[in-house]
């Protein structure tokens, strides 16, 4: 029962980042700075997980800060990298968005800095592994 949920929640979740999705699919056709993480590199979908390390950073002494570089440099191109991804391993594509809502539940300003960096450690950890169903390697800090 509880994989069904899973596999529901994560379709449901699916469906909501593709309706609310801008567009990126996430290719190496431009490059942009990852924000706070200060990273160039080819795919949004990369930097999204270098800003996630920046967020992670951070959370030790603002976790309401790294809410907002969270929110501002790599939520929606984790929603995009979870679709990209649930095609080939939908499981992975679950625990991204799962890992995902915990960030959003979780991290927020008066959050204690050591739950708010475990639940961004999660979230990179899975989104270095959707990172690499699809065939991209996460940056350095994601290591």
């Amino acid at each position: 029962m509880t994989r069904r949920l899973l596999v529901a929640v994560a379709a449901g979740l699916a469906f909501a980042a593709a309706a609310c999705a801008s567009g990126s699919a996430g290719g190496p056709a431009r490059v942009r700075s990852a924000g706070t993480s200060g990273v160039s590199v080819k795919s949004p979908l990369v930097a999204a997980v270098a800003s996630l390390c920046a967020a992670e950073k951070r959370s030790g002494k603002d976790p309401g800060s790294a809410r907002r570089i969270f929110l501002d440099e790599a939520h929606e191109d984790l929603h995009t990298l979870a679709g990209r991804a649930e095609g080939k391993d939908r499981q992975a594509a679950a625990r991204l968005l799962v890992a995902m809502e915990a960030v959003e539940a979780g991290v927020k300003p008066g959050t204690q800095p050591r739950r708010a960096a475990a639940l961004l450690g999660t979230l990179i950890d899975e989104a270095t592994g959707a990172l690499g169903v699809i065939g991209l390697k996460a940056p350095a800090c994601a290591a």
